[in-house]
């Protein structure tokens, strides 16, 4: 039996189609006739141009960051045509400095940020490449975990680049009373956290006494290296994510259906046994582990080198979203069942658990003096273990308000979140102001607050001001 080449395979596939579109074939001219017109590409160029000033607004920590600059240019390029789709390429390039920050030096990142091929019809829909897919009915949502966050300015990261692109493939298709979308993720990638060396780092290290005895481990923190074994799964198709999202039509609300096959974006560092047994004596000296987390020495670095393992894994999450039109808000309504959800036991050892998370929102996001949005999220796992910094139930809330009293495009800002379990919280107000012309200006202070144990709380020496201008052409 002769087994066709992969060339004669793809020609056959080619032949077919033609052959099985009237319309195609009736569109081809071999003679090249006067009569035929080449459709037209279209072509549009934007951008966004970001830059922000950080000041910290006190000084108490040996090494700080206390200014910083941090400027985003992301440029945009869309080719359209009317018979082979759309074709869109972005790039990003982020410009990073800390003046009087020796060991922080300057730094310019450049990288590909969307590049995606659509190819819309009338009743459906397929998209390949680099993109950002969200799915949900709101901000924030239990559903928008497709794309891995940017966690490496912590909280603080731009609206625009909280999620990261990342290779995948969708298909959608419209039918007359649903909308059905599937989703393959083929390659592994993690959420960008803040290296050893930014203010932001959960395990970070403030003391370099002796540094000059270990070279390698110096070089490690220098370069933002990870103090544990991080490993990722291979990439190929086996270890990919897949997703499903159906919306069936229902007079009077918005329902969407989720199932979800995927690996952690943010997966739990496993500590070792001997750094947990330090933990656990740190903890019975009255140290809290975060404390010792983000206070290590570089002797103990070298001590129990590697103080981790950290290896994602797969979770399935199964649930769906509801967004209810009215008067004048707009109720939303969001449940997700996971298989499991890794958490740290009271002993800082690692535990599996099933886990039940729920969200309820309202937003009104189309006032012109005065929008909100407002959510409360809980979280219920599975599980009889004593947990560290969680409740087996978890409650936190958060929101935005922005109002324009005056007759003028002056906007008075305010995001909060609040963890009602722990007690702690970020609060931060800001003046906006737009200009005609694109231009936007932004200031305003960022404050974490809260118990000494809670996460949020380890951050409070980080307040911050800050000035903005973005550009939008």
């Amino acid at each position: 039996m002769i087994r066709p080449t992969r060339p004669s395979t793809l020609a056959a596939i080619v032949c077919t189609c033609l052959l099985a579109d009237p319309a195609g074939s009736q569109d081809w001219d071999p003679f090249g006739s006067e009569d035929v017109s080449e459709p037209e590409i279209t072509a549009e160029f934007s951008g966004l141009l970001y830059g922000r000033w950080n000041s910290d607004l006190k000084n108490d920590l040996n090494g700080e960051q206390t200014q910083e600059f941090r400027g985003k240019a992301n440029l945009h390029l869309s080719l359209d045509h009317p018979d082979y789709g759309r074709m869109v390429v972005s790039a990003l390039g982020a410009y990073d400095a800390f003046p009087g920050q020796d060991r922080n030096p300057a730094r310019f990142k450049p990288e590909l940020w969307e590049a995606y091929w659509t190819l819309e019809r009338t009743n459906w829909e397929l998209s390949a490449g680099q993109m950002i897919r969200r799915w949900g009915r709101g901000v924030p949502s239990l559903w928008d975990n497709l794309n891995p966050g940017d966690f490496s300015e912590f909280l603080f990261t731009e609206d625009e680049f909280v999620k990261l692109p990342v290779p995948m493939a969708r298909w959608t298709r419209y039918g007359d009373s649903y909308e059905l979308e599937l989703i393959a993720i083929p390659f592994y990638r993690g959420a960008r956290m803040p290296g050893n060396n930014s203010d932001w780092a959960f395990i970070s290290v403030n003391d370099l006494s002796g540094a000059e005895d270990f070279p390698f481990v110096e070089q490690a923190v220098d370069q933002d290296l990870s103090p544990g074994l991080v490993t990722d799964p291979a990439d190929n198709f086996v270890n990919g994510d897949f997703g499903i999202r159906f919306a069936p039509a229902v007079k009077g609300f918005d329902l969407d259906l989720h199932i979800l096959l995927a690996h952690e974006d943010l997966p739990l560092p496993a500590f070792t046994p001997d750094f947990v047994t330090f933990l656990q004596a740190e903890q019975a000296r009255g140290i809290s582990p975060l404390d010792t987390l983000r206070s290590l020495a570089l002797q103990e670095i070298a001590t129990f080198s590697p103080i981790f393992v950290q290896k994602p894994q797969r979770q399935l999450s199964v649930g769906g979203s509801i967004a209810v039109p009215l008067p004048s808000v707009v109720a939303r309504f969001e449940l997700a069942a996971l298989s499991q959800q890794r958490l740290y036991s009271a002993g800082m050892e690692v535990v599996r658990a099933p886990a039940i998370q729920t969200l309820v929102g309202v937003d009104a996001l189309s006032g012109e003096r005065f929008l909100y949005t407002l959510s409360f999220i809980g979280s219920a796992f599975l599980t009889d273990s004593d947990l560290f910094l969680v409740d087996r139930f978890n409650v936190s809330a958060s929101g935005l308000a922005r109002a324009r009293p005056w007759d003028v495009d002056l906007w008075i800002e305010v995001r909060t979140l609040w963890n009602i379990n722990l007690g702690d919280a970020w609060i931060g107000p800001a003046l906006i102001y737009d200009f005609a012309n694109g231009l936007q200006l932004q200031a305003g202070v960022n404050i974490l607050a809260g118990p000494g144990s809670a996460p949020l709380s380890q951050f409070d020496d980080n307040d911050f001001a800050w000035a903005r201008a973005r550009y939008v052409f």
